[in-house]
């Protein structure tokens, strides 16, 4: 069904040789023979982009607490798997799992006495969906659903605290944190069959044991462990039994957090019997750590946000004056290297660090309390000025979209903005909002099909605004309400969102989008002649457009480059002897 009408937008196109190959010989050729000919001087090219409408999940039942308090305390956690999407779900406070088929909303109902524990991630594993349920004891257990049965993973004693998140995949088994009736904490794994846990022995039975944090390196899993002590300590796993990497010093309340992995070595955030924070790094053999040594013994130490560029690992790092620098570590020897701040009452390195084009981008306090992008290069830090002094400035949430930073700017009024860097120059270029009224981009920056999406205020409302590379555009909610609240999720080409309705409550928004597909057809035809197009006959040269709707229920717009070709003519001079006659031409006797 067409949606709109025949355009005409320019004349011009380079010939073809058809007209003069019609008019040496092929006069006589039929309909249908010349419509063969003419379809091998077409060429046709696709390509696509997207036509969207924001619309909201109905319920599925006629209840308004449905939605109401999903994931009211922690981030918004879709899940997708089989073409299908799962959601944490409330119905009347009590969270249950939701499957959204593409069509409607249906909910799988808790297993009795149990209620979905909303806090924990779900996580996918050979097919299945695993997630933990809770009753109302504050007991866990694992659960698996297959997409129409779901099962409960049976706890080793009815008393034990059980699945207390942490779920990592490790050869080909899913292990998570369980804790025992004793306030223990175990590795349990679970083989994808049956409805029971393998528990994986402590190191030694007083200790804590197990508390999260797993990650892998070379084939074996690393977690952070709790001691008789109380102190925590690096562990690894072989898939056989654990085994504990001793701190530098029974004193020391060891390892904290931020585990990550550069040139197979493992670093980890640690905590020295000073309260001091210090890099660590454990090379996977031997049960010692090799610590790196602050620049100052009264410096508080490795803060935050380990991140690797060029072989080199880097860290926030706070002095002793209550400045945050940047600081390197090149993987050999004891020391760190930090990086000069700008000026010496800067505040410094807070965080969002990203890696573009071999530059390291960061967020940067200034003297002035004001935040400012800085990049590092390897060799210096330089820092990228700000609209105006009194702007707020970097705000966070960097993304790189076609190989230009991104990033939230305030400016002085508190007005978000998109802001972008080239990665040349001293300044930024700032994408003006739809509206100048506008509180302006908000947060959750994700890309999709070539656009960059985020989350926007209009004068009133929460929006989900698209930015196509020159201008931001901003999709109307689809009711009265507060609107596009957190967390985004885009599976099959399908944005998902919280979104808060007219009755203040929480339902599920999603934004389809829908491809719109693009045909180019050259043509040339003789003149005089005509080419239908799309029912309209056209006989002079130009570029004409019409807008379908495809198979998807989208868009189709075909682009049509007609040309034209004189007739060409030529004269043949033949000499025959007279026993040739009478000679045949073209069908004709002479």
């Amino acid at each position: 069904m067409k949606k709109k009408n025949l355009l005409k937008i320019n004349k011009g196109a380079s010939p073809l040789q058809l007209c003069g190959l019609l008019t040496q010989g092929l006069i006589g050729i039929s309909a249908q023979g010349l419509l063969a000919i003419l379809f091998l001087f077409f060429t046709i090219s696709s390509t696509t982009t997207q036509a969207q409408t924001l619309n909201l999940i109905s319920h599925p039942a006629a209840n308004s607490s449905y939605g109401h308090d999903v994931i009211n305390f922690t981030p918004f956690t879709p899940i997708a798997l089989n073409g299908k999407v799962y959601f944490y779900y409330s119905i009347a406070l009590v969270v249950q799992l939701a499957e959204w088929n593409g069509t409607s909303l249906s909910i799988i109902p808790n297993p009795s006495g149990l209620v979905l524990k909303h806090y924990s991630p779900p996580i996918i594993f050979n097919g299945n969906l695993y997630l933990s349920y809770v009753n109302s004891s504050s007991k866990s257990q694992l659960a698996k659903y297959d997409g129409t049965t779901l099962s409960l993973i049976e706890n080793a004693n009815p008393s034990d605290g059980g699945y207390q998140g942490s779920p990592i995949i490790f050869n080909n088994e899913l292990y998570i944190n369980y804790l025992t009736a004793n306030n223990k904490g175990l590795l349990a794994k679970y083989s994808g069959t049956g409805t029971t846990l393998t528990y994986i022995p402590n190191a030694n039975p007083s200790d804590g044991g197990y508390g999260g944090s797993p990650i892998i390196m070379n084939n074996e899993l690393y977690l952070r462990y709790g001691n008789a002590s109380n102190k925590s300590q690096l562990a690894k796993f072989d898939g056989i039994s654990i085994s504990l990497i001793a701190n530098d010093n029974i004193n020391d309340f060891g390892y904290e957090n931020s585990p990550i992995v550069m040139n197979n070595e493992l670093y980890i955030r640690y905590r020295n019997a000073s309260n001091k924070y210090q890099l660590a790094k454990y090379s996977g053999t031997g049960t010692a750590l090799t610590l790196i040594t602050n620049d100052n013994i009264n410096d508080y130490g490795y803060g935050n946000y380990p991140i690797v560029m060029n072989n080199e690992l880097y860290i926030e790092y706070r002095n002793a004056n209550n400045k945050y620098q940047l600081a390197k570590y090149n993987g050999t020897g004891t020391t760190l290297n930090l990086i000069a701040n700008a000026n010496l009452n800067d505040f410094g390195f807070a965080g969002s660090p990203i890696v573009m084009n071999n530059v390291l981008y960061i967020r940067y306090g200034n003297s002035s309390n004001k935040l400012q992008l800085a990049k590092y290069d390897g060799t210096s830090l330089s820092l990228i000025e700000n609209a105006s002094p009194s702007d707020q400035g970097h705000n966070g949430y960097p993304i790189i979209f076609n190989n230009e930073l991104y990033i939230k700017y305030l400016n002085a009024s508190n007005k978000g903005q998109l802001a972008k860097y080239s990665g040349t120059g001293t300044t930024l270029t700032y994408i003006p909002n739809a509206n100048p009224s506008d509180g302006g981009y908000f947060a959750l920056p994700f890309i999709l099909n070539n656009a960059l999406y985020i989350q926007y205020q209009t004068a009133y409302k929460s929006v989900l605004a698209k930015y196509d590379g020159t201008n931001i555009s901003t999709y109307n909610n689809p009711d009265a309400g507060h609107g596009y609240y957190d967390v985004p999720f885009v599976s099959n080409n399908q944005i998902f969102l919280r979104y808060i309705n007219s009755s203040n409550n929480y339902q599920i928004a999603y934004l389809n989008t829908c491809a719109t597909t693009y045909d180019t057809i050259n043509v040339s035809i003789c003149d005089g002649s005509s080419y239908t197009f799309n029912g309209i006959a056209q006989s002079t040269a130009g570029t004409y457009l019409d807008t379908l709707v495809n198979a998807g229920g989208c868009d189709s717009i075909i682009t049509l480059n007609l040309s034209l070709k004189s007739a060409t003519t030529s004269t043949t001079n033949l000499t025959i002897c007279s026993h040739e006659l009478p000679y045949s031409w073209n069908g004709l006797s002479f």
